[in-house]
């Protein structure tokens, strides 16, 4: 036997539920995705001061969201598993539009805005892991 039956028992699902499931894996993306942005925008609003920016929500959703375009557009290519290395280079897009983004939008100096970034993401991802370790658990 090549394989055990245990691991083949998807061929034993209804295809009629594959619909249904795929719409609740995309509304569950879709869903954590701004509630990543929402993190984002959190963290930059939070640490502005500490950066030399003021803090101001508005500014901080408007760098988080744009900075993080390049991940939903090409999180569509995702269909294809092949693809998965122009998502990690969208996500070092991302940083690089974060870093930018700050200095236009926030004021940060250009000296700040690669550590601001950097602390904020490593925040967002604490964060993001507490708040699955959370959702998980539910």
């Amino acid at each position: 036997m090549l394989f055990p039956t245990d691991l083949v028992t998807w061929e034993s699902a209804p295809l009629a539920h594959a619909p249904i499931a795929i719409a609740r894996a995309g509304a569950i993306a879709f869903c954590g995705s701004i509630v990543w942005v929402a993190l984002l925008a959190g963290a930059f609003s939070a640490l502005a001061p500490m950066f030399g920016a003021r803090r101001d929500w508005a500014q901080s959703w408007k760098v988080a969201a744009y900075g993080t375009t390049p991940v939903w557009v090409v999180g569509v290519l995702l269909v294809k598993p092949v693809l998965v290395g122009l998502l990690l280079v969208a996500m070092l897009h991302c940083s690089y539009l974060y870093y930018a983004g700050l200095q236009i939008v926030a004021g940060v100096k250009q000296g700040a805005a690669a550590e601001y970034v950097g602390v904020v993401l490593f925040l967002a991802l604490v964060a993001s892991t507490l708040l699955g370790a959370v959702l998980a658990g539910i």
